[in-house]
């Protein structure tokens, strides 16, 4: 008798593997419903395949100072960005100057989205940009500008609105601005329109100043 043929074997092989390999960035998964701009899903699973919560509350400290904001709602930019110390009014967008929130309630299975308006006017040369400090260890974080709630991908006004895996060694990420120039490098937005910050852990490894699987986050602006 023939040896049997072991390409129907092989086939079912490659098509698990290919099953069990993670989307590209422009395919990510929204696994609550998510249906545009105007949603804010309670739950996205990012290429790697891991789930992603929302997180909508945390408390946050400035800087090196270990006093906190308590349980900062983060579904709006003003409430990070807007201030620099626990006890400082509120400065509306794009916020302080060298704002230094440092998310502490942040898990490895978070995710964070916080809301923003553009002005309907803006001075010429109009730009920022995010950092992860080296001040504040803390694990590596992916960061998007995004017209939708929890995207890090499909709504970005430029390829320039996401930066990947960035480590906290006072690395860049974001930079934004008001142009429509290097959008491979920039992420170039419009005035009086709505975004969103879009920010997880990328290394999921981490245990650089993590307890278990909560970490401190610290998304910086410069």
């Amino acid at each position: 008798m023939k040896p049997r043929c072991p390409c129907i074997a092989l086939l079912a092989v490659a098509a698990s593997s290919a099953q069990a390999a993670p989307p590209p960035w422009d395919e990510v998964v929204f696994a609550d419903a998510f249906e545009g701009p105007a949603t804010c899903p309670q739950t996205i699973i990012i290429p790697d395949g891991t789930r992603r919560t929302r997180l909508l509350n945390s408390n946050i400290s400035y800087g090196v100072s270990v006093t906190v904001r308590p349980s900062v709602f983060l579904a709006e930019y003003d409430n990070i960005w807007g201030h620099n110390t626990p006890y400082d009014g509120i400065t509306p967008w794009p916020g302080v100057t060298g704002s230094a929130p440092v998310l502490r309630s942040f898990h490895r299975w978070n995710y964070v989205a916080a809301h923003f308006r553009t002005p309907a006017t803006v001075p010429p040369g109009y730009s920022g940009r995010f950092v992860n400090p080296a001040t504040i260890a803390g694990p590596n974080i992916t960061m998007a500008i995004s017209r939708a709630c929890g995207d890090f991908a499909t709504h970005l006004p430029s390829p320039g609105c996401i930066t990947r895996d960035v480590p906290t060694a006072d690395a860049y990420m974001v930079f934004w601005q008001f142009n429509t120039s290097s959008p491979q490098m920039a992420c170039n937005l419009q005035t009086d329109t709505d975004y969103y910050i879009n920010i997880i852990q990328s290394d999921q490894e981490s245990l650089t100043e993590c307890v278990g699987d909560l970490c401190q986050v610290a998304p910086w602006r410069n």
